[in-house]
Protein backbone atom coordinates (compact mmCIF):
# COMPACT_ATOMS: atom_id res chain seq x y z
CA UNK A 1 0.00 0.00 0.00
CA UNK A 2 2.99 2.20 0.48
CA UNK A 3 4.27 2.51 -2.97
CA UNK A 4 0.60 3.08 -3.87
CA UNK A 5 0.62 6.54 -1.66
CA UNK A 6 3.69 7.21 -3.07
CA UNK A 7 2.90 7.04 -6.90
CA UNK A 8 -0.47 9.29 -6.17
CA UNK A 9 2.02 11.82 -4.63
CA UNK A 10 4.51 11.34 -7.33
CA UNK A 11 2.18 12.34 -9.70
CA UNK A 12 0.46 15.01 -7.89
CA UNK A 13 3.84 16.60 -7.35
CA UNK A 14 4.98 16.28 -10.98
CA UNK A 15 1.53 18.03 -12.28
CA UNK A 16 2.42 20.71 -9.33
CA UNK A 17 5.81 21.11 -10.37
CA UNK A 18 5.25 21.61 -14.05
CA UNK A 19 2.17 24.37 -13.45
CA UNK A 20 4.47 26.11 -11.07
CA UNK A 21 6.83 26.33 -14.01
CA UNK A 22 4.44 27.78 -16.82
CA UNK A 23 3.90 30.75 -14.39
CA UNK A 24 6.78 31.79 -13.05
CA UNK A 25 6.92 34.53 -15.74
CA UNK A 26 3.33 34.84 -16.70
CA UNK A 27 3.93 37.10 -19.43
CA UNK A 28 5.57 34.76 -21.42
CA UNK A 29 4.15 32.37 -23.60
CA UNK A 30 2.72 28.98 -21.31
CA UNK A 31 4.24 26.50 -24.41
CA UNK A 32 7.75 28.25 -23.88
CA UNK A 33 7.30 28.53 -20.09
CA UNK A 34 6.31 24.85 -20.05
CA UNK A 35 9.40 24.19 -22.31
CA UNK A 36 12.08 26.11 -20.71
CA UNK A 37 10.66 24.67 -17.51
CA UNK A 38 11.45 20.50 -18.91
CA UNK A 39 14.49 21.39 -20.47
CA UNK A 40 16.02 23.25 -17.11
CA UNK A 41 14.90 20.59 -14.78
CA UNK A 42 17.35 17.71 -13.81
CA UNK A 43 15.58 15.44 -13.17
CA UNK A 44 13.81 14.73 -16.51
CA UNK A 45 15.83 13.47 -19.17
CA UNK A 46 13.33 13.61 -21.93
CA UNK A 47 9.50 15.44 -22.96
CA UNK A 48 7.54 15.88 -25.22
CA UNK A 49 3.58 17.23 -25.46
CA UNK A 50 0.50 18.11 -27.63
CA UNK A 51 -0.91 21.56 -27.85
CA UNK A 52 -1.10 24.07 -24.99
CA UNK A 53 -3.75 26.64 -24.59
CA UNK A 54 -3.74 29.77 -21.75
CA UNK A 55 -6.80 32.05 -21.50
CA UNK A 56 -5.06 34.83 -19.67
CA UNK A 57 -8.29 36.54 -18.27
CA UNK A 58 -9.82 33.15 -17.04
CA UNK A 59 -7.04 31.84 -16.07
CA UNK A 60 -7.34 28.24 -17.66
CA UNK A 61 -4.77 26.06 -18.76
CA UNK A 62 -5.07 22.82 -21.26
CA UNK A 63 -2.35 21.01 -21.79
CA UNK A 64 -2.38 17.68 -24.24
CA UNK A 65 -0.59 14.79 -24.31
CA UNK A 66 2.39 15.29 -22.12
CA UNK A 67 5.02 12.88 -21.54
CA UNK A 68 8.02 13.10 -18.95
CA UNK A 69 10.69 11.06 -18.14
CA UNK A 70 12.58 11.12 -14.73
CA UNK A 71 15.91 9.96 -13.83
CA UNK A 72 15.26 10.50 -9.81
CA UNK A 73 14.30 9.56 -7.59
CA UNK A 74 14.34 6.70 -9.60
CA UNK A 75 13.59 5.54 -13.50
CA UNK A 76 10.37 7.24 -14.49
CA UNK A 77 7.93 7.50 -17.38
CA UNK A 78 4.79 9.62 -17.03
CA UNK A 79 2.11 10.27 -19.37
CA UNK A 80 -0.83 12.16 -19.15
CA UNK A 81 -3.30 12.70 -21.83
CA UNK A 82 -4.56 16.15 -20.64
CA UNK A 83 -4.11 18.41 -17.78
CA UNK A 84 -6.71 21.07 -16.95
CA UNK A 85 -6.16 24.00 -14.34
CA UNK A 86 -9.32 26.17 -14.41
CA UNK A 87 -9.01 30.06 -12.15
CA UNK A 88 -5.53 30.04 -11.65
CA UNK A 89 -4.41 32.55 -9.54
CA UNK A 90 -1.16 34.51 -9.31
CA UNK A 91 1.04 37.14 -7.34
CA UNK A 92 4.49 38.64 -8.26
CA UNK A 93 4.79 36.10 -10.99
CA UNK A 94 4.43 33.67 -9.11
CA UNK A 95 1.24 30.75 -9.35
CA UNK A 96 -0.62 30.67 -5.67
CA UNK A 97 -4.09 29.07 -6.38
CA UNK A 98 -5.78 26.79 -8.90
CA UNK A 99 -9.72 26.56 -8.55
CA UNK A 100 -10.37 23.30 -10.23
CA UNK A 101 -7.11 21.20 -11.55
CA UNK A 102 -8.32 17.69 -13.48
CA UNK A 103 -5.67 15.44 -14.79
CA UNK A 104 -6.94 12.49 -16.81
CA UNK A 105 -5.35 9.36 -18.76
CA UNK A 106 -2.10 8.72 -16.65
CA UNK A 107 -0.10 6.22 -17.51
CA UNK A 108 3.56 5.81 -14.43
CA UNK A 109 5.90 3.16 -15.81
CA UNK A 110 8.50 2.60 -13.47
CA UNK A 111 11.27 -0.44 -12.99
CA UNK A 112 8.90 -2.52 -11.03
CA UNK A 113 5.83 -1.87 -13.04
CA UNK A 114 3.19 -0.14 -15.68
CA UNK A 115 0.28 1.58 -13.74
CA UNK A 116 -2.71 3.51 -15.05
CA UNK A 117 -4.84 6.47 -13.38
CA UNK A 118 -8.01 7.20 -14.92
CA UNK A 119 -8.96 10.38 -13.61
CA UNK A 120 -7.38 13.22 -10.75
CA UNK A 121 -9.70 16.14 -9.49
CA UNK A 122 -8.27 18.53 -7.10
CA UNK A 123 -10.52 21.40 -5.80
CA UNK A 124 -9.29 24.84 -4.04
CA UNK A 125 -5.91 24.31 -4.76
CA UNK A 126 -3.25 26.60 -3.00
CA UNK A 127 0.28 27.12 -3.31
CA UNK A 128 2.94 28.32 -0.82
CA UNK A 129 5.36 30.15 -2.95
CA UNK A 130 7.73 30.96 0.16
CA UNK A 131 8.39 26.87 0.32
CA UNK A 132 9.06 26.58 -3.88
CA UNK A 133 12.35 28.45 -5.12
CA UNK A 134 12.76 28.21 -8.63
CA UNK A 135 16.55 28.57 -7.99
CA UNK A 136 16.48 25.53 -6.26
CA UNK A 137 15.79 21.62 -7.24
CA UNK A 138 12.02 21.26 -6.75
CA UNK A 139 11.72 17.77 -4.84
CA UNK A 140 8.40 15.56 -3.94
CA UNK A 141 8.76 16.59 -0.19
CA UNK A 142 8.89 20.23 -0.46
CA UNK A 143 6.37 20.50 -3.47
CA UNK A 144 3.55 18.08 -1.23
CA UNK A 145 4.54 20.66 1.85
CA UNK A 146 3.37 23.81 -0.51
CA UNK A 147 0.22 22.08 -1.81
CA UNK A 148 -3.06 22.69 -0.25
CA UNK A 149 -6.29 21.42 -1.21
CA UNK A 150 -9.96 21.28 0.12
CA UNK A 151 -10.80 18.34 -1.97
CA UNK A 152 -8.45 15.62 -4.12
CA UNK A 153 -10.35 12.66 -5.77
CA UNK A 154 -8.58 10.03 -7.47
CA UNK A 155 -10.63 7.48 -9.92
CA UNK A 156 -9.87 4.40 -11.90
CA UNK A 157 -6.44 3.33 -10.63
CA UNK A 158 -4.33 -0.09 -12.03
CA UNK A 159 -1.55 -1.62 -10.83
CA UNK A 160 0.91 -3.94 -12.48
CA UNK A 161 4.14 -5.30 -10.36
CA UNK A 162 5.93 -6.77 -13.09
CA UNK A 163 8.26 -8.90 -10.77
CA UNK A 164 4.67 -10.57 -8.85
CA UNK A 165 2.64 -10.39 -11.44
CA UNK A 166 0.45 -9.00 -8.99
CA UNK A 167 -2.89 -6.90 -9.84
CA UNK A 168 -4.34 -3.59 -7.83
CA UNK A 169 -7.11 -1.85 -8.53
CA UNK A 170 -8.97 1.03 -7.04
CA UNK A 171 -12.06 2.83 -7.56
CA UNK A 172 -11.37 5.92 -5.62
CA UNK A 173 -9.04 7.86 -3.34
CA UNK A 174 -10.45 10.70 -1.98
CA UNK A 175 -7.90 12.88 -0.08
CA UNK A 176 -9.97 15.68 2.68
CA UNK A 177 -8.44 18.88 3.51
CA UNK A 178 -5.13 18.51 2.37
CA UNK A 179 -2.42 20.94 4.20
CA UNK A 180 1.05 20.92 3.34
CA UNK A 181 0.95 17.34 3.91
CA UNK A 182 -1.64 17.09 6.76
CA UNK A 183 -5.01 15.24 6.10
CA UNK A 184 -8.02 15.52 7.24
CA UNK A 185 -9.00 12.25 6.08
CA UNK A 186 -7.55 10.02 3.70
CA UNK A 187 -10.18 7.20 1.82
CA UNK A 188 -9.64 3.94 -0.45
CA UNK A 189 -12.82 2.55 -1.56
CA UNK A 190 -12.99 -0.71 -3.95
CA UNK A 191 -9.31 -1.95 -3.87
CA UNK A 192 -8.93 -5.29 -5.19
CA UNK A 193 -5.55 -7.28 -5.57
CA UNK A 194 -4.42 -10.35 -6.92
CA UNK A 195 -1.20 -12.10 -6.69
CA UNK A 196 -1.14 -15.28 -9.18
CA UNK A 197 1.69 -17.14 -7.17
CA UNK A 198 -0.11 -17.04 -4.13
CA UNK A 199 -3.16 -18.02 -6.09
CA UNK A 200 -5.42 -15.43 -4.04
CA UNK A 201 -7.85 -12.34 -4.17
CA UNK A 202 -7.53 -9.92 -1.94
CA UNK A 203 -10.59 -7.01 -1.53
CA UNK A 204 -11.38 -3.98 0.61
CA UNK A 205 -14.34 -1.81 0.67
CA UNK A 206 -13.46 1.00 2.42
CA UNK A 207 -9.65 1.95 3.97
CA UNK A 208 -10.08 5.26 6.07
CA UNK A 209 -7.51 6.81 8.07
CA UNK A 210 -8.34 9.84 10.18
CA UNK A 211 -5.83 12.66 10.82
CA UNK A 212 -3.26 11.84 9.18
CA UNK A 213 -0.15 13.22 8.86
CA UNK A 214 2.45 12.29 6.13
CA UNK A 215 4.98 14.51 6.49
CA UNK A 216 7.40 12.31 7.55
CA UNK A 217 6.59 9.67 4.55
CA UNK A 218 7.28 12.31 2.34
CA UNK A 219 10.80 12.94 3.83
CA UNK A 220 11.74 9.58 3.25
CA UNK A 221 9.81 9.60 -0.15
CA UNK A 222 12.22 12.16 -1.32
CA UNK A 223 15.59 10.69 0.03
CA UNK A 224 14.63 7.48 -1.90
CA UNK A 225 13.98 5.45 1.21
CA UNK A 226 11.71 2.76 2.37
CA UNK A 227 7.99 4.10 3.10
CA UNK A 228 6.46 2.20 5.70
CA UNK A 229 2.70 2.80 6.97
CA UNK A 230 4.40 3.59 10.19
CA UNK A 231 5.55 6.61 8.54
CA UNK A 232 1.79 7.76 8.15
CA UNK A 233 0.79 8.70 11.47
CA UNK A 234 -3.08 8.55 11.54
CA UNK A 235 -5.31 8.80 14.54
CA UNK A 236 -7.83 6.73 13.63
CA UNK A 237 -7.58 3.99 10.99
CA UNK A 238 -10.84 1.97 9.50
CA UNK A 239 -10.91 -1.01 7.48
CA UNK A 240 -14.26 -2.42 5.77
CA UNK A 241 -15.26 -5.49 4.21
CA UNK A 242 -11.66 -6.95 4.40
CA UNK A 243 -11.73 -10.05 2.05
CA UNK A 244 -9.44 -12.88 1.05
CA UNK A 245 -10.72 -15.38 -1.63
CA UNK A 246 -8.94 -18.20 -3.63
CA UNK A 247 -7.98 -18.37 -6.88
CA UNK A 248 -11.81 -19.37 -7.94
CA UNK A 249 -12.91 -16.36 -5.92
CA UNK A 250 -14.37 -18.50 -3.02
CA UNK A 251 -14.50 -16.44 0.14
CA UNK A 252 -11.82 -17.63 2.57
CA UNK A 253 -12.30 -14.68 5.45
CA UNK A 254 -13.94 -11.77 5.48
CA UNK A 255 -13.25 -9.18 7.96
CA UNK A 256 -15.97 -6.96 9.07
CA UNK A 257 -14.39 -3.99 10.23
CA UNK A 258 -10.89 -3.33 11.61
CA UNK A 259 -10.23 -0.06 13.59
CA UNK A 260 -7.03 1.07 15.15
CA UNK A 261 -7.15 4.77 17.00
CA UNK A 262 -3.97 6.59 18.34
CA UNK A 263 -3.19 9.02 20.41
CA UNK A 264 -0.05 11.69 20.69
CA UNK A 265 3.04 10.35 19.71
CA UNK A 266 6.26 10.23 21.65
CA UNK A 267 9.21 9.17 19.06
CA UNK A 268 7.71 6.51 17.16
CA UNK A 269 5.08 4.86 19.61
CA UNK A 270 1.83 6.69 20.41
CA UNK A 271 0.82 6.82 24.06
CA UNK A 272 -2.27 5.14 23.55
CA UNK A 273 -3.91 3.17 20.90
CA UNK A 274 -7.15 0.93 20.32
CA UNK A 275 -6.99 -2.41 17.77
CA UNK A 276 -10.59 -3.94 17.41
CA UNK A 277 -11.44 -6.69 15.03
CA UNK A 278 -15.02 -7.14 14.40
CA UNK A 279 -16.42 -10.63 12.86
CA UNK A 280 -13.68 -11.88 11.25
CA UNK A 281 -15.63 -15.03 9.22
CA UNK A 282 -13.36 -17.73 7.65
CA UNK A 283 -14.72 -20.74 5.67
CA UNK A 284 -12.86 -23.53 7.45
CA UNK A 285 -13.81 -25.71 4.19
CA UNK A 286 -11.33 -23.13 1.61
CA UNK A 287 -8.28 -24.18 3.41
CA UNK A 288 -4.76 -22.78 1.74
CA UNK A 289 -1.34 -24.26 2.26
CA UNK A 290 -0.53 -21.68 4.89
CA UNK A 291 -3.77 -22.33 7.28
CA UNK A 292 -4.65 -25.89 8.26
CA UNK A 293 -8.54 -25.67 8.99
CA UNK A 294 -8.87 -29.55 10.08
CA UNK A 295 -9.03 -29.47 13.25
CA UNK A 296 -11.64 -27.14 13.11
CA UNK A 297 -13.40 -28.82 10.79
CA UNK A 298 -13.24 -32.05 13.18
CA UNK A 299 -14.87 -29.91 15.52
CA UNK A 300 -17.82 -28.98 13.81
CA UNK A 301 -17.05 -25.24 12.85
CA UNK A 302 -18.02 -25.11 8.89
CA UNK A 303 -17.32 -21.45 9.39
CA UNK A 304 -15.66 -19.72 12.36
CA UNK A 305 -16.24 -15.98 13.55
CA UNK A 306 -13.55 -13.80 15.48
CA UNK A 307 -13.51 -11.18 16.92
CA UNK A 308 -10.38 -9.48 19.18
CA UNK A 309 -9.92 -5.95 20.91
CA UNK A 310 -6.86 -4.32 22.56
CA UNK A 311 -5.91 -1.67 24.86
CA UNK A 312 -2.75 -0.19 24.95
CA UNK A 313 -1.52 2.93 26.91
CA UNK A 314 2.25 3.85 27.29
CA UNK A 315 3.53 6.42 30.15
CA UNK A 316 6.79 7.82 28.73
CA UNK A 317 7.86 9.11 31.66
CA UNK A 318 7.35 6.79 33.86
CA UNK A 319 8.32 3.96 31.87
CA UNK A 320 4.80 1.76 32.22
CA UNK A 321 2.95 0.04 29.46
CA UNK A 322 -0.19 -1.47 30.14
CA UNK A 323 -2.03 -3.25 27.52
CA UNK A 324 -5.39 -3.97 28.64
CA UNK A 325 -8.93 -5.32 27.79
CA UNK A 326 -8.00 -7.93 25.57
CA UNK A 327 -9.87 -9.97 24.26
CA UNK A 328 -10.43 -12.90 21.73
CA UNK A 329 -14.11 -13.85 21.48
CA UNK A 330 -15.10 -17.35 18.87
CA UNK A 331 -18.43 -17.59 18.45
CA UNK A 332 -19.77 -20.12 19.27
CA UNK A 333 -16.70 -21.28 21.30
CA UNK A 334 -15.30 -19.24 24.04
CA UNK A 335 -13.36 -15.67 25.21
CA UNK A 336 -9.86 -15.33 26.03
CA UNK A 337 -9.32 -12.14 27.91
CA UNK A 338 -5.69 -10.91 28.92
CA UNK A 339 -3.82 -8.02 29.93
CA UNK A 340 -0.50 -7.12 31.16
CA UNK A 341 1.35 -4.52 32.89
CA UNK A 342 5.16 -3.81 31.88
CA UNK A 343 8.12 -1.18 33.43
CA UNK A 344 11.51 0.20 32.37
CA UNK A 345 9.44 0.61 28.78
CA UNK A 346 11.41 3.65 27.03
CA UNK A 347 11.19 4.64 23.25
CA UNK A 348 13.93 2.86 22.51
CA UNK A 349 11.55 -0.49 22.63
CA UNK A 350 9.82 0.57 19.59
CA UNK A 351 12.57 1.23 17.46
CA UNK A 352 14.02 -1.09 14.98
CA UNK A 353 14.91 -3.77 15.84
CA UNK A 354 14.45 -7.91 16.69
CA UNK A 355 10.97 -7.54 18.33
CA UNK A 356 10.45 -11.29 19.62
CA UNK A 357 13.89 -10.60 21.79
CA UNK A 358 12.83 -7.07 23.11
CA UNK A 359 10.03 -8.92 24.19
CA UNK A 360 11.45 -11.25 25.90
CA UNK A 361 13.61 -8.65 27.84
CA UNK A 362 10.10 -6.92 28.86
CA UNK A 363 9.59 -7.06 32.66
CA UNK A 364 6.00 -7.62 33.58
CA UNK A 365 4.85 -6.26 37.02
CA UNK A 366 1.03 -8.26 36.94
CA UNK A 367 -0.68 -10.12 34.39
CA UNK A 368 -4.19 -11.85 33.91
CA UNK A 369 -5.54 -14.40 31.39
CA UNK A 370 -8.98 -15.92 31.57
CA UNK A 371 -11.28 -18.07 29.41
CA UNK A 372 -14.81 -18.13 29.13
CA UNK A 373 -16.67 -20.54 27.91
CA UNK A 374 -19.67 -21.34 25.35
CA UNK A 375 -19.59 -24.54 23.55
CA UNK A 376 -15.72 -25.00 22.49
CA UNK A 377 -15.07 -27.39 25.21
CA UNK A 378 -17.51 -29.40 24.80
CA UNK A 379 -16.87 -29.60 20.99
CA UNK A 380 -13.46 -30.84 21.97
CA UNK A 381 -15.05 -34.04 24.28
CA UNK A 382 -17.54 -34.67 21.85
CA UNK A 383 -14.29 -34.74 19.49
CA UNK A 384 -12.20 -36.56 21.65
CA UNK A 385 -14.67 -39.43 22.58
CA UNK A 386 -15.82 -39.74 18.61
CA UNK A 387 -11.83 -40.65 18.11
CA UNK A 388 -11.41 -42.43 21.04
CA UNK A 389 -14.34 -44.99 20.98
CA UNK A 390 -15.47 -43.44 24.39
CA UNK A 391 -18.32 -42.02 26.32
CA UNK A 392 -18.45 -38.12 26.53
CA UNK A 393 -17.99 -38.07 30.42
CA UNK A 394 -15.18 -40.96 29.99
CA UNK A 395 -13.39 -38.87 27.62
CA UNK A 396 -13.79 -35.80 29.85
CA UNK A 397 -12.09 -37.95 32.51
CA UNK A 398 -9.40 -38.81 30.60
CA UNK A 399 -8.74 -34.97 29.50
CA UNK A 400 -8.25 -33.97 33.21
CA UNK A 401 -6.18 -36.80 33.87
CA UNK A 402 -4.26 -36.03 30.88
CA UNK A 403 -3.73 -32.70 32.09
CA UNK A 404 -3.34 -33.59 35.80
CA UNK A 405 0.22 -35.29 34.88
CA UNK A 406 1.48 -32.87 32.15
CA UNK A 407 0.83 -30.24 35.51
CA UNK A 408 2.61 -32.23 37.62
CA UNK A 409 5.77 -32.74 35.36
CA UNK A 410 5.77 -29.12 34.86
CA UNK A 411 6.93 -25.89 36.59
CA UNK A 412 2.91 -25.27 37.78
CA UNK A 413 3.75 -28.20 39.24
CA UNK A 414 2.87 -26.81 43.16
CA UNK A 415 -0.77 -25.55 41.89
CA UNK A 416 -1.73 -29.15 40.58
CA UNK A 417 -4.56 -29.13 42.26
CA UNK A 418 -5.89 -25.93 42.39
CA UNK A 419 -5.42 -25.69 38.76
CA UNK A 420 -7.51 -29.35 38.35
CA UNK A 421 -10.23 -28.45 40.35
CA UNK A 422 -10.90 -25.02 38.43
CA UNK A 423 -10.73 -26.68 35.32
CA UNK A 424 -13.18 -29.72 36.39
CA UNK A 425 -15.62 -26.91 37.31
CA UNK A 426 -15.12 -25.55 34.18
CA UNK A 427 -15.64 -28.84 31.76
CA UNK A 428 -18.47 -29.71 34.11
CA UNK A 429 -20.16 -26.19 34.60
CA UNK A 430 -19.12 -23.97 32.34
CA UNK A 431 -18.47 -20.64 33.32
CA UNK A 432 -14.91 -18.68 33.26
CA UNK A 433 -11.45 -19.50 34.78
CA UNK A 434 -8.86 -16.63 35.12
CA UNK A 435 -5.26 -16.90 36.22
CA UNK A 436 -3.47 -14.26 37.77
CA UNK A 437 0.19 -13.06 38.48
CA UNK A 438 1.40 -10.36 40.63
CA UNK A 439 5.63 -11.16 40.97
CA UNK A 440 6.74 -9.07 44.21
CA UNK A 441 9.38 -7.61 41.97
CA UNK A 442 8.90 -7.16 38.48
CA UNK A 443 10.48 -10.44 36.13
CA UNK A 444 11.30 -10.44 32.97
CA UNK A 445 10.00 -13.07 30.51
CA UNK A 446 13.48 -13.77 29.28
CA UNK A 447 14.05 -14.29 33.20
CA UNK A 448 11.09 -16.98 33.62
CA UNK A 449 11.90 -18.73 30.51
CA UNK A 450 14.85 -19.54 31.20
CA UNK A 451 14.36 -20.53 34.92
CA UNK A 452 11.32 -23.06 33.21
CA UNK A 453 13.33 -24.64 30.58
CA UNK A 454 16.77 -24.97 33.43
CA UNK A 455 14.05 -27.86 34.97
CA UNK A 456 13.71 -25.05 38.46
CA UNK A 457 10.03 -26.65 39.72
CA UNK A 458 9.77 -23.36 41.87
CA UNK A 459 10.26 -20.76 38.54
CA UNK A 460 7.03 -19.64 38.98
CA UNK A 461 6.52 -19.50 42.60
CA UNK A 462 7.99 -15.56 42.46
CA UNK A 463 4.89 -14.83 40.25
CA UNK A 464 2.40 -15.25 43.04
CA UNK A 465 0.04 -16.87 41.09
CA UNK A 466 -3.65 -17.43 41.68
CA UNK A 467 -6.21 -19.61 39.72
CA UNK A 468 -10.04 -18.88 39.79
CA UNK A 469 -13.07 -20.41 38.48
CA UNK A 470 -16.21 -18.28 38.63
CA UNK A 471 -19.77 -19.88 37.44
CA UNK A 472 -21.57 -18.32 34.52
Amino acid sequence: MSKRIALLLLVTALSAAAIYGYFIYPSQQAEDVLDDFLASNPFITASEHGPVVYDVAKGDLKVEKLRISLSAPRSVSLEISLLEAEGISTETDSLTGINNLTLRGIKILTPTGAHRIGEIFATEVKIDTNVLDPAQNITIANIAQAIMSRSVQVTGVKILVKKKAAQISLNKIHLTDYRKGILDAFQIEGLQAREPNAKSYFSLETLTMKDLDARQALRVLSENRPLSLDQLWARNITLSSFAFQDDDRVPIAVISEIQIKRGNFVGNWPQTANFSMRDMEINTSAATDAVDTSMLRALGYETIQLSTNLMQEWEPEAGRLRLTDGALILNSGGTLSYSFDFNDVDAGFFEAGPMPVKVLGLKMEAAAIGYQDDGLLERIIANSATRSGLSPQQAKTQLLENIRVALSGSPLAPMTDEISIALTELLNKGGKIALTARPDTSVSFANLLQKALSGEVDALQTLNLDVRYSRP
